[in-house]
């Protein structure tokens, strides 16, 4: 036997696709181990004759590896149930059993597009075969489900499962509440007439899986469930339960056993108990894939550590997942407690329905809510395990705003949510290593189309992907092309996924032609907006008890607009309602409305308000006047949020203490994060406001010139370093930096965030000056005395990447400034 098998592991590879298992083998092996004897056996004792349930498994060994016949051995024993048990069926049994028709049954589709999974005879696991004792020595295999339903009904379901969900719910512990809620239905319902044999079968295959999976799980296996698993339970508990609660007579649950006889509800049953069979077939793929891992581990000393390396490869952006611990710097939020009911509920209910589409586009201006919804959105769908990957773009985060790292990051929450994914996308990156730095149509092939393609069977139904502000990201051409990926592809795929954005043309001519679920928030009826509006005010500022005349006057003020609200919020409670919040909300309602009344000019008179009254303090010198503009202007510039140390000494305000009296009387509308002091903008729609000169007027920011301020800010920084070589002290340029003894600690001390920044983003601020002649004689210095401390300082901190870009940066500059 061992010689045999031996002889059949050389044709396993590992590395394959589970789907592609040679399942033959296992069967074969099954033949010649069915007649063995088990210890202590005698001949004759057919009660004690083992019963094999071999499951299907992905391939054990490594390619080329070698191995002992003892770690064969100890294969055989992990794929192999040997599970010795009374001789539960009597010899008429198996004479009955004999005389069925060993035919499957045709295929079904369910109402939901679910292939109805095949019979045992033919199972996708390639796993169904039940071996089991005949009274007079020899083994019978049992093809026909309805061996089984016969053993069901002489032992009772509850009997069946009451000594396996322990140990079930060891393994795998919701499938205990599967199983519980699966004896709940058995118990219910009874069909009668022409319907009871497909019935039985059904319930026979439910059987047989259930006891499958708690004989392969909760024997001393250690199970982690993943979010992928959760789903699929989460599915089949949804499916028994729409069984238990028919919507007849009022939707109140049956009690008690009862024979169904309407065809109607007979065929609505059976239509759930196959979507069931379904999930659990899956459920089973997923499981069979971790004991496979675990299996292989143990037998060959092999860790999973290599797979986990290959994952760690991609270039994932951690800050862009929706409840990333930047994003709470960045103040991404779930909407406020009872507002936004509708809208959320309108996105999820799309995400479960299978017939609406692929895409689903949430769209509005800026200030209307958008990613406060989104994130709504991915914590409902978490929370249903069916939420796959989110990715966050943001204009305030360099990697947060880079098209080409949202595939990436995809992946890569992809391969956490499914085992079976990420087994498949590891085999992708080994044969395309540096796929994720190709073309974005290239990433999303071998990211995520063909993975998962591959492993379609295993995934759950539901499976979503969220993409919040596309419209943030940094080049138009390249969101053009994500979009266009994504709407090519994703009607090839078991995935949907969510998109929110700006009604840029970029994006709308694309969407508006193509996606017809949309939800357009500056279209939603404003009485139902500002409703929600009204609950955010209230619960903002009770802490003052407005009245409600001023409520109504701020929910006016606000249209449908909740950056507004948002931004009163926090200009009449600054420093916790300690300065004068109710003279703060008298100066916002007094302010004049003699402009048009639009959405946009509420907003920003708000803005308006809120700089006059930092820049216009009588109290203030006209010194602290300029380090605030100085301040404020640096802040809406910089390319990625910065520290007040950062701000301190790219300005050169050598005082820290004056950044932050600069910083205070701006707090409504910029943001100050953690003991670091990290300084961002609250929203997008106050950078556009300084920006744009007809809105702004007198406190408008020049964008032009001030990039060119910190252009010189950003080379003066570079050339006041020292040294201007080797700034780590190395000791010698023949060892490579990560054989270099407290290399990180080495590089944090001498290269601060100041200084990182100037040599990270002197080019961006450069290009963004567009055609300052001034700035030749600052580049033709630092090009030809502070290149080389520049490539050491990018190298060091691993921004070669960066660097090249940079350098292409400076030569478009070039060839538009100065080739005139």
């Amino acid at each position: 036997l061992m010689r045999d098998s031996c002889e059949r592991r050389d044709q396993i590879q590992i590395g394959q696709d589970p789907s592609a298992f040679p399942f033959s083998i296992l069967p074969t092996t099954m033949e010649s181990l069915k007649s063995a004897k088990q210890p202590g056996e005698q001949d004759g004792d057919d009660s004690k004759r083992a019963r094999f349930r071999p499951i299907a498994q992905p391939p054990l060994r490594g390619k080329g590896s070698e191995g002992t016949r003892e770690e064969t051995d100890t294969l055989l024993h992990t794929l192999i149930d040997i599970d010795v048990t009374e001789n539960e069926l009597s010899h008429n049994d198996f004479n009955a059993h004999n005389n069925i028709n060993q035919s499957s049954r045709p295929a079904h589709t369910t109402d939901k597009g679910i292939p109805e999974p095949m019979s045992l005879k033919a199972s996708p696991t390639g796993a169904r075969l039940i071996h089991q004792a005949d009274p007079d020595g020899g083994s019978h295999t049992s093809r026909n489900p309805q061996a089984g339903a016969t053993l069901s009904k002489r032992k009772g379901f509850k009997r069946l499962f009451s000594s396996s969900l322990g140990s079930v719910a060891n393994a795998l512990g919701p499938i205990k509440q599967v199983a519980e809620t699966f004896v709940e239905c058995i118990d219910t319902y009874q069909v009668a007439g022409k319907a009871k044999e497909e019935y039985d079968e059904l319930v026979a295959r439910l059987e047989t899986l259930l006891d499958d999976l708690e004989r392969h799980l909760g024997e001393g296996c250690e199970q982690s469930m993943t979010a992928s698993m959760n789903r699929l339970c989460k599915s089949i508990e949804e499916e028994l339960e729409a069984i238990l609660v028919r919507d007849k007579s009022g939707k109140s649950k049956l009690k008690g056993s009862r024979y169904i006889a309407a065809d109607e509800e007979i065929n609505a049953i059976l239509t759930c108990y196959r979507r069931v069979e379904g999930y659990l077939e899956r459920l089973s793929l997923n499981a069979n894939l971790s004991i496979w891992r675990i299996a292989h581990d143990h037998a060959t000393g092999y860790q999973s550590d290599r797979m986990f390396s290959l994952i760690d490869r991609l270039p994932s952006v951690l800050a862009a997942r929706f409840n990333s611990a930047e994003g709470e710097a960045l103040k991404r939020r779930e909407c406020t407690p009872g507002t936004r009911i509708r809208e959320i509920a309108q996105v999820l209910g799309w995400a479960r329905n299978r017939g609406e589409g692929e895409l689903y586009w949430l769209n509005g201006m800026a200030g209307t809510g958008k990613t406060t919804i989104a994130y709504s959105v991915c914590t409902g769908l978490e929370s249903a395990h069916m939420l796959g990957a989110s990715f966050f773009c943001s204009r305030l985060r360099a990697e947060c705003r880079n098209v080409n790292r949202i595939i990436p990051s995809i992946a890569y929450q992809l391969a956490r949510f499914s085992r079976p994914f990420h087994h498949a996308l590891c085999n992708a990156i080994e044969k395309e290593p540096d796929a994720h730095g190709g073309a974005l149509q290239m990433q999303f092939d071998a990211l995520i189309k063909d993975p998962t393609l591959q492993v379609q069977h295993a995934l759950p139904d539901e499976l979503i992907v969220v993409i919040d502000a596309l419209d943030e990201c940094e080049n138009k051409e390249s969101t053009r092309r994500m979009l266009q990926v994504l709407l090519n592809e994703s009607t090839n795929l078991p995935i949907k996924f969510i998109l929110s954005s700006r009604p840029e043309p970029e994006i709308r001519d694309q969407m508006t032609e193509r996606v017809k679920s949309r939800l357009v928030l500056h279209e939603l009826d404003k009485g139902q907006v500002q409703g929600d509006i009204e609950r955010y005010l209230r619960e903002g500022l009770a802490q003052i008890s407005p009245s409600d005349a001023q409520i109504a006057a701020l929910v006016e003020r606000a249209g449908i607009l909740f950056i507004y609200a948002a931004t009163a919020v926090r200009y009449i409670g600054y420093d916790n309602f300690h300065r004068n919040p109710t003279s703060r909300l008298r100066t916002i309602l007094s302010g004049s409305k003699d402009r048009i009344n639009t959405h946009i000019t509420e907003t920003d008179q708000l803005y308006t308000t809120i700089i006059g009254a930092a820049l216009e303090d009588e109290g203030l010198e006209e010194d602290d006047r300029v380090d605030i503009r100085q301040v404020l202007h640096t802040v809406i510039c910089v390319r990625e949020p910065v520290t007040v140390g950062t701000l301190s000494e790219l300005l050169q305000i050598h005082d820290v203490d004056r950044v932050r009296a600069a910083l205070r009387p701006l707090w409504s509308v910029l943001h100050v994060v953690g003991e670091v002091e990290l300084v961002t903008t609250l929203h997008a729609s106050f950078a556009d406001f300084m920006f744009d000169a007809a809105r702004s007027n007198a406190y408008h920011c020049d964008a032009n010139r001030y990039n060119y301020e910190l252009a010189k800010h950003c080379f003066n920084r570079i050339q006041r370093n020292q040294p201007q070589f080797n700034v780590c002290g190395l000791e010698s340029s023949y060892l490579p930096d990560n054989m270099v003894p407290n290399i990180e600690d080495r590089i944090a001390n001498e290269i601060p965030l100041d200084l990182f920044y100037a040599c990270r983003y002197w080019a961006d601020h450069v290009e963004a000056a567009k055609c300052t002649l001034a700035l030749v004689s600052e580049l033709e210095d630092f090009l030809s005395k502070r290149l080389l401390l520049w490539m050491e300082i990018m190298n060091l901190k691993k921004e070669t990447r960066a660097g090249m870009e940079c350098m292409r940066l400076i030569n478009r500059w070039c060839n538009v400034s100065l080739c005139v």
